[in-house]
């Protein structure tokens, strides 16, 4: 007998709680666009503008002086979003209506392939809102506004799936039903395709001869596939700012961003192995299993040591990343595992690790998790000046304003008031060189540094928006006040 449905009721009454109220409030973005720190979905709310606005792979002069649009970008959510921009002419609300298109695609992916497993019904609704509704996944896909990522974990639903059936059955014509799913994935989100690839390699270790053959050429198609966006995207990655963004340099971190993230890591790759060694128990020490689940332990090994930071490629791949891929397969290997195999004490602490780890999650998400930040004074001002530019600006300040992402004005600019920025939301798209004399600019800024003109000019940068005192700086450096509201200003460079 496997888990039993009962056991499963409570974290998915608490989950789905958590994830509703979460979606709900989230749904104000609908009516206000988000200005806050907590936010990437400025970031994809431009781009699919950008998109729409400028055609793909054309010049588009919103950021940085000119870039080319999604050239540094997973096309993948874009091009699924973009129907729903031409229908509605709305993006705030095109893309809410896709973040919720996804999860209902997420659930009947779930369900059909879950159903194949021989899952019931309460199994299916608690393994998607167990992957879903976790709090990283609620924290990052709702709040944050990770959804390009979201959405390639949407097509990794029934790839992983597909992987895991014929890990047990000959390899036939249906395996290539992989194609579009990897494809896809190669277009959405470069972690997702690595980890995707992970899993892929299993099944080839445990595959002999012609079904070698089969799943090689299953990858080598997907790369074609995606090779019109892959190919170029790889040639200019190593030339961008993108290879100094290193999220696992912060693996043993203890400072307060990075703990509870941290924290996640080492407890799911400790259950993971836990689930895992039982799995293989109950599969009588299946050597297949071990083989085939090998590249994905020894992956979290790594990553529990902090050695993925020193890994080629692995290195770029999000803790949180890892995180998704390992719950998935923890939570498949569970529901498949009978309980025949755990002794009394340890069917125990699953039974209160279903209820405790629910809690537990949705606490995390109650006291760490932001909800939706409407506009107050200071955003309302910066948008007010902010519709006084001329030319290309840039905003400077010298403190932190929580709820004032001076990057979400960039992507905001350019949607509603179609102005120019020499600065932007996506740094991927600049080169080193580029990004080092954005950093100069706000270095001197802060110190006072007459230097910042020269770069201002190197950078066609004429007009600059501040607050409080970064205004007196303005003013120091002789430059010409245009207007002031608030505790908002803008001076021009000319």
């Amino acid at each position: 007998m496997n888990i039993k449905d009962s056991w499963l009721y409570f974290p998915i009454l608490i989950l789905s709680l958590n994830f509703i109220y979460r979606l709900i409030n989230q749904s104000q973005i609908t009516k206000i666009f988000p200005l806050d720190y907590t936010n990437d979905w400025a970031s994809y709310m431009a781009q699919l503008f950008f998109l729409d606005k400028c055609g793909y792979l054309n010049s588009c002069p919103y950021w940085y002086n000119g870039i080319l649009t999604l050239k540094s970008a997973q096309p993948g959510w874009y091009f699924f979003t973009l129907p729903l921009y031409k229908l509605t002419n709305d993006v705030l609300i095109s893309v809410f209506i896709s973040l919720l298109i996804i999860f209902i695609l997420g659930f009947l992916a779930f369900y059909l392939f879950g159903r194949l497993n021989g899952f019931s019904l309460i199994k299916i609704t608690a393994f998607f809102i167990l992957f879903f509704g976790n709090a990283i996944a609620v924290g990052n896909f709702i709040r944050l506004g990770r959804i390009n990522e979201l959405y390639g974990w949407l097509n990794f639903i029934p790839f992983a799936f597909i992987l895991l059936w014929y890990k047990d059955h000959k390899l036939d014509k249906n395996f290539f039903w992989t194609v579009p799913f990897l494809s896809i994935i190669l277009l959405s989100h470069q972690t997702t395709a690595i980890l995707s690839l992970v899993l892929l390699l299993g099944l080839f270790l445990i595959k002999n001869g012609k079904e070698k053959l089969k799943i090689i050429l299953s990858g080598v198609i997907s790369f074609l596939l995606a090779s019109f966006w892959l190919i170029p995207y790889i040639i200019s990655f190593f030339n961008t700012e993108a290879v100094n963004i290193i999220l696992t340099r912060n693996l043993f971190s203890f400072d307060k961003t990075y703990i509870l993230s941290n924290i996640a890591v080492w407890l799911v790759i400790i259950f993971l192995f836990f689930i895992f060694y039982f799995y293989w128990i109950y599969n009588n020490k299946s050597k297949k299993e071990l083989i085939f689940f090998l590249p994905t332990l020894i992956i979290a090994v790594l990553l529990f040591f902090g050695l993925t930071f020193y890994i080629p490629i692995l290195k770029f791949v999000y803790p949180d990343s890892h995180l998704y891929y390992f719950i998935f397969l923890l939570i498949f290997m569970l529901f498949k595992t009978d309980l025949i195999v755990f002794n009394g004490i340890i069917k125990k602490m699953i039974f209160i690790g279903l209820i405790l780890l629910p809690i537990i999650s949705v606490a995390v998400n109650v006291f760490y998790t932001p909800y939706f930040i409407a506009h107050g004074d200071l955003e309302k001002d910066t948008l007010y000046v902010l519709d006084e530019v001329d030319g290309r600006f840039i905003i400077l300040t010298d403190e932190s304003y929580p709820t004032s992402y001076t990057r979400a004005y960039y992507s905001y600019a350019a949607i509603y008031l179609s102005k120019y920025t020499s600065s932007g939301f996506y740094q991927q798209y600049i080169s080193q060189d580029y990004f080092s004399k954005l950093k100069d600019i706000n270095s001197y800024f802060k110190n006072d540094d007459p230097r910042i003109l020269e770069t201002l000019n190197i950078l066609n940068t004429t007009s600059i928006i501040s607050y409080d005192n970064g205004c007196n700086k303005l003013e120091k450096l002789n430059l010409e006040k245009r207007f002031k509201k608030g505790r908002v200003c803008l001076y021009i460079n000319e």
